[in-house]
Order: C-alpha cells, then structure tokens, then sequence
C-alpha cells in the first residue's frame, strides 16, 4: 500500500497564515525554505531524491517536471501520516532533496526546483489553480465515483474485498468532509476550460512547446487517466482538452512517468 487516499493532500492557499519552519527546520507548506534556497542552474540540482507516493497526482507532477527538464534523481517509497524523512518533521508527499537540503510540498518545490530546471519563469496564478483548484477538484469527483474510487483504491494497493465492501460507504462520505475544506471549489471542467481559452490557438499552453504550466496540469491529471478513471476522462473530454493532451503524451509518454504494468 502506498498509504491513505488522502496521503498527498493539499491545503487552500487561503488557510496561510505566515512562514513558520517545522521542529527539524525544513519549510511548512505553501512556506519558503529558511535559509534561501542556494540553486542557481540546473547543475545545482544533485543528488536529488524524490520522496514520494507512486500515484500520488502531485508526485506525479513533480517526477514529469524532473523527467521532462533532463534532472537525475532516485526516488523513495513514502506514505502520509508519519516523517516522510527519518527525523524528520513533514508527513505529507512529496519531498524533494536536492543534497543536504530539503523542500517540502508540490507547489513549494515547483516554486523553487522548476524555473530553474526549464530556464523559464514561474507562472504563480496558473501553478495555484492547479495546485488549490485542479486537483482537489478532480479528486473530489474520483472520491465520489463508486466505480473510480474503488479502481483508485486498489491501485493504492488495498484489497479488492475490502474495497467493494466500503466504497459505496465512502464515495457518499469523503465529498461530504471534503466540501468542509474546499467550500467554493469549482468544478474541475470550469477549470479546464478556463486553461484550453488561455492556450488560444497555441499547441500548448506554453506555446509551440510546453512550458511548465502545461507540464504541472498534465501531470496533475495524469494518474487518474492512467488508471482510466471516469473522472479524468470526463475532464479532458469536457473541458476540450484531446488533442493537447495527445500532444503532452507524445512529449512525456505514460511509460516515462510509471513502471511497466505485469
């Protein structure tokens, strides 16, 4: 098991107050790692291992900005609810290392790892929206699928007995306690298509290749259409959204990002 199915779960940018570093020192989420991060070309980025949950959609996200960019790394098997880190503080995934230093959160290491890593500047609205809108909002139509949520969760390695027995139970409780966290989260295809408008005519939302903002949506969604949820497919059919992801899939293929299946 790779852990709960809330392992990688993201907090609303709105729950911020201010940057206060963990017991052990490494950054909080949505928090800028204390002291300054030193990186300042992409040969600085050694050593890197990524701590992470297999399926998890923001470490998913994380290994095709590391994958498309060129950056060596080695990742670790980790799960929520206790130090990603031996000693260490964060109990969520993913945690990158990048030698002695630590950076925790998807959108902190995006933040910090990738405009160094592409050569191309952050685009802090889009990256929010898909870090604080996207995949909650996705998630919550996974979670309240009966058919998705049991293919989600025996992916996450749960047994099959199990899960037919209580997913019918939780696809009816888990949106209920996820609308108290993301009261005005939108729907996950106005999203989607508020991206395909600002692609315009573009092959990518980067341009005539993608850029990063193209990278962290495609992997954001990737493993729910890898595990060919309804979820993922209703979102890139409704929102317009086939052919650029034909595209992204030409670029990063699927066997790139996860193992061969047996």
């Amino acid at each position: 098991s790779q852990g709960t199915l809330l392992q990688h779960r993201v907090v609303p940018s709105s729950s911020f107050v201010g940057a206060m570093p963990l017991p052990d020192g490494t950054n909080g989420e949505k928090e800028d790692p204390q002291p300054s991060l030193e990186w300042k070309s992409k040969d600085d980025l050694k050593d890197v291992v990524l701590y992470q949950g297999l399926l998890s959609p923001p470490c998913v996200k994380i290994r095709c900005h590391l994958i498309h960019n060129g950056v060596a790394f080695t990742t670790k098997p980790a799960s929520a609810g206790k130090p990603i880190k031996p000693g260490g503080s964060y109990k969520k995934v993913p945690v990158l290392t990048v030698g002695n230093r630590t950076v925790n959160d998807s959108y902190v290491i995006v933040k910090h790892m990738v405009p160094i890593a592409s050569g191309q500047p952050l685009n802090e609205e889009w990256e929010q929206k898909i870090t604080y809108k996207l995949q909650p909002s996705i998630e919550l139509e996974c979670f309240g699928n009966v058919s998705d949520l049991s293919k989600f969760a025996c992916a996450m390695g749960f047994p099959k007995c199990i899960v037919c027995c209580i997913a019918p139970t939780m696809s009816k409780k888990l949106p209920v306690n996820f609308r108290k966290t993301y009261p005005d989260l939108p729907a996950a295809v106005d999203i989607g298509k508020e991206f395909h408008t600002a692609m315009g005519s573009s092959k990518f939302f980067g341009g005539e290749q993608p850029g990063p903002v193209d990278i962290s949506y495609y992997g954001t969604c990737l493993t729910f259409m890898y595990l060919k949820l309804e979820c993922g497919h209703n979102h890139i059919e409704g929102a317009g959204l086939k052919d650029w992801w034909q595209r992204m899939e030409a670029v990063i293929p699927t066997d790139k990002i996860f193992p061969p299946k047996k």
